[in-house]
């Protein structure tokens, strides 16, 4: 059950716009929101559905919330019965359902989890996709720290980074690991082999730095599924990676990126000027929005064949290639709040004090 407090978070009025949708998700931790009326009863729902679509079809999120949200959304009275309530979350696949007062406002939300007593499993099971997790660089962003411990060992919590992002692959089924290593390849197959990981894992040696994409060459010879997840070791993505891979599969994608939203504050007036040098405006304190590339990819295996043996080989060149090719590259846009990147300083400090929060 949600609290009063949790609620409020958790709530826009009907005249907010996407994207303040899109950071009401991001900072309430939640898969819904609750848009209210004046008198706070409650006229729609938005989930981080709803807002991925409207991004995919090029959505301006500056456009009222009205364009997105659910306006009979499914709900249960306070006296409401929980077979009932069990019969919807099943019939519909949803994971939230509000509870309204005879003002249709909202009282407190039920969840997949407090229903069922168990967190919610996605209907997709990834047994058969591999995962390929980018080990082998030297993590120069996090010097010093890196000059003595590999970045993949950077703790959070009771786990290095590394593990948590493979146990976020074996909940959703994922039970083959392949790792690429180079610089202190060894300390990180000596904390697998010495701790109590139960992960399936392999690992692809590199010689030389191969690069975010050419150590995938290492491992084409021992893969036997068609598709393969590759992430970088330094990323922790929130999301649900069956609905990823149903969106890679039912769109047909060669490369499908994981993309997230990213907003940036510039905290200065900045100047616009012409070919002469002349001011044509100041524009106060400018905020933009862009999609940016997470480090998360699923693939198409017979992509690997654009990679050279021969040299160091980024993702990007990968992506141009393929697409240069004729093969079909798509993006499945994540919430600013669902992806942290742990390789930096700044966003290492924030992920520690979420995993103490917990």
């Amino acid at each position: 059950m949600k609290s009063a407090t949790d609620l409020i978070k958790m709530s826009i009025g009907r005249d907010s716009t996407i994207k303040g949708a899109l950071k009401c998700l991001g900072e309430a931790g939640e898969k819904i929101v609750l848009v209210m009326g004046e008198n706070g009863e409650l006229v729609g729902t938005v989930t981080d559905g709803d807002i991925r679509r409207w991004i995919l079809n090029d959505g301006n999120l500056l456009e009222s919330v009205s364009k997105i949200y659910n306006s009979s959304p499914s709900f249960v009275d306070t006296d409401y019965d929980l077979s009932k309530v069990k019969s919807i979350m099943l019939e519909e696949m949803i994971e939230t359902i509000p509870v309204l007062n005879s003002s249709r406002q909202v009282v407190s939300l039920l969840r997949w989890r407090d229903i069922f007593a168990c967190e919610f499993k996605p209907d997709i099971s990834l047994q058969s996709v591999p995962v390929l997790v980018m080990a082998g660089g030297r993590g120069v962003r996090m010097d010093p720290f890196t000059r003595i411990l590999p970045k993949p060992l950077i703790p959070l919590g009771d786990k290095p980074i590394i593990e948590i992002i493979m146990d976020r692959f074996a909940n959703h089924g994922c039970n083959k690991f392949y790792l690429t290593v180079n610089y202190k390849g060894k300390m990180i197959q000596s904390y697998f082999e010495s701790s109590e990981c139960s992960h399936a894992i392999r690992y692809a040696w590199e010689e030389e730095p191969k690069g975010t994409a050419g150590g995938i060459r290492l491992i084409e010879g021992s893969l036997d599924a068609p598709h393969l997840f590759v992430s970088n070791c330094d990323i922790l993505v929130k999301a649900d990676y069956g609905d990823i891979y149903k969106f890679h599969m039912e769109n047909d994608n060669d490369i499908t990126v994981i993309g997230s939203m990213k907003h940036f504050s510039i905290p200065y007036g900045v100047l616009e000027i012409n070919s002469g040098g002349a001011l044509n405006n100041i524009v106060e304190k400018p905020e933009y929005d862009f999609l940016v590339n997470t480090g998360m990819y699923l693939i198409k295996t017979n992509v690997i064949k654009h990679i050279p043996v021969d040299r160091k080989y980024d993702f990007p060149e990968l992506i141009l290639k393929v697409k240069k090719s004729g093969g079909k590259i798509a993006i499945y846009p994540v919430g600013q709040h669902s992806w942290i990147d742990v390789g930096q300083w700044h966003e290492y400090s924030s992920a520690l004090k979420e995993f103490e929060g917990k």
